[in-house]
């Protein structure tokens, strides 16, 4: 059966603070005559929090991704499935009504022969 909740938090919120972070890094940099002006040291920890180990900021988006992206591939699969078992029943649907179709011919012709056979015996 389909699972229509996908399988991870919103990551919006950690790309948010990843994309600050930078920023912030970035207007550091900018600010400085020369790299040593840089006080990049207090920034450290933020810079390890976004790209290293395996706890990393980077890591759990990438981890989310994985298991959205293995999500969707599922829900595809249901989706094709689902499709195919529909065509089968629209085929099945189609027989029976020509089933039908064919026994409301042959109910009609009987029901012909009845009158005229009614009408010669009267």
């Amino acid at each position: 059966m389909i699972n229509r909740s996908e399988p991870i938090r919103h990551t919006c919120p950690d790309i948010d603070a990843a994309i600050d972070s930078l920023k912030s890094i970035g207007k550091e940099i900018d600010k400085a005559e020369t790299i040593d002006d840089c006080d990049l040291k207090g920034w450290s920890s933020v810079i390890d929090d976004i790209v290293y180990g395996n706890h990393c900021v980077l890591e759990k988006l990438r981890t989310s991704n994985s298991s959205l992206r293995e999500w969707g591939n599922d829900l595809v699969s249901d989706i094709e499935g689902i499709e195919n078992e529909n065509e089968q029943l629209q085929k099945e649907i189609r027989r029976l009504e020509d089933i039908i179709s064919n026994l409301e011919d042959k109910l009609s012709d009987a029901e012909d022969e009845i009158r005229q056979s009614q009408s010669v015996t009267a």
